[in-house]
């Protein structure tokens, strides 16, 4: 036995045990780099575990699941604020955990002293409610529809941002000029943060929104309400959704973005969801927490672990590796389903291409549509330009066929048929540079 693996052995890696706290969770979050997660509870309590040790480690405390086990994962927790720990959120390098919560604070804890390094007392006027972070900008929302921006570096808040009539519930920074938000009020919110003011405004609807992530390099947004709708946005046209999909029978609370096309949805219903979009269809479970409603979910720093939390008072990881697994035979069955839009009906607006999801006009600089982060690319364009090869390839094999057929030896038939086996050998060349490998997101606060 020469120690060699199965294709499924790579797979087993142990999964590990749910974290069980001693009051409600209301926000979690996994570190950037490193194998621990933050929690915050509903008494102001913070705390941080480490989650994964090396591979013998985990397998031991899999084995043999005790409060020492227990005690060995905790490395901090303290009572940081005086009320509801409401959000808790790693900064990009992962060398700060920030912390907001209905005492009005904004707080920072150095991750590797584990001590409290700032301290902002009156943050917001009301209890904060979400938080988000952007290279070295926190973004922090409140109870009464406030958006704040803070600099880490001057340790001050230097914008302010008030729309909404109700509490924030979502924030979601595209690059350094763009910043959308969900609150209860029912609408989203569009911000230009060069200009320091509104650039759109959903109209307000009678569902609450809950939460926002972005598909197709940012030309396309999904927003999760209370009724269990996912509503889509199209950049540039903000007062309704260009489409909407309904599935969910319960409250869609928290989603994570798997790839451009594709979401994770936590429900009030207690089920994690697989979801596509375009076309709209639901693709699975990956797992549920009983009864009780999913609250908040995370994904890990390697894109192996997603993290639930719900009101049974645990926070549980689930193995969602295969979702990130080479789909060649998705992509080619996806290019069929294309089709079938094609001809049948458009689950976009009326009259709009799919292709122009890649390349929308833009009015001018300041207001032009957010970039997607380097690297990433749309397999639709991918599956377009392999299409492309592959239909030329098969009219130059017809062509070929047609050649060999014919017995006659003129000469210059010859050169026309070497004249099309190079052109042929170019463009297989050719759709082999245009392959791209698609990109693993890491955060929806972070990965755009």
């Amino acid at each position: 036995d020469l120690g060699i693996m199965d294709d499924d052995d790579e797979y087993e890696l142990p999964l590990p045990s749910d974290l069980l706290f001693e009051a409600p969770i209301f926000s979690i979050d996994f570190h950037p780099s490193t194998d621990i997660i933050a929690a915050g509870l509903v008494t102001g309590s913070m705390e941080i575990h480490r989650y994964r040790d090396l591979l013998e480690s985990s397998i031991n405390n899999n084995n043999n699941n005790n409060d020492g086990d227990d005690d060995e994962k905790l490395l901090f927790t303290d009572l940081v604020h005086e009320g509801a720990c409401n959000s808790v959120k790693f900064n990009e390098d992962g060398n700060f955990l920030f912390s907001a919560g209905a005492d009005q604070a904004l707080k920072a804890l150095d991750v590797n002293s584990l001590r409290l390094c700032y301290d902002m007392p009156d943050a917001h006027p009301t209890s904060i409610m979400c938080l988000a972070t952007l290279g070295s900008t926190i973004f922090s929302g409140d109870e009464d529809g406030c958006v704040k921006l803070w600099d880490t570096r001057q340790r001050t808040s230097i914008a302010s941002f008030h729309q909404h009539s109700e509490y924030i519930t979502g924030i979601l920074p595209l690059d350094d000029q763009w910043l959308l938000c969900t609150a209860a009020d029912g609408a989203l919110s569009v911000w230009n943060m060069k200009k320091n003011k509104l650039h759109d405004m959903s109209d307000t609807n009678s569902d609450e929104y809950l939460c926002v992530v972005p598909l197709y390099e940012n030309s396309r947004f999904v927003v999760g309400s209370a009724e269990g709708v996912l509503n889509i946005y199209k950049w540039g046209t903000w007062d309704q959704p260009v489409d909407k999909f309904q599935g969910h029978p319960g409250s869609v609370d928290c989603m994570i973005v798997v790839d451009d096309k594709t979401v994770l949805t936590g429900s009030s219903d207690g089920l994690i969801r697989v979801v596509q979009i375009k076309p709209n269809k639901m693709l699975g479970v990956v797992g549920e927490h009983d009864d009780f409603p999913i609250e908040r979910m995370c994904l890990s720093h390697d894109s192996t672990y997603l993290a639930t939390s719900s009101h049974d008072d645990t926070v549980k990881f689930w193995d969602i590796r295969y979702l990130y697994e080479d789909d060649g035979d998705d992509d080619d069955e996806e290019g069929e389903g294309n089709e079938e839009d094609e001809e049948g009906e458009n689950v976009w607006d009326e009259g709009e291409d799919a292709d122009e999801i890649e390349d929308e006009e833009e009015d001018d600089d300041e207001d032009a549509e957010p970039v997607a982060k380097k690297g990433s690319s749309s397999k639709r364009p991918k599956r377009d330009a392999e299409q492309d090869d592959k239909d030329e390839d098969e009219d130059l094999d017809d062509l070929d066929s047609d050649d060999d057929s014919d017995d006659s030896d003129d000469p210059s038939d010859k050169k026309k048929r070497k004249a099309k086996d190079a052109k042929k050998k170019n463009n297989k060349g050719k759709g082999k540079e245009k392959e791209k490998t698609r990109p693993k997101p890491k955060g929806f606060w972070a990965d755009i």
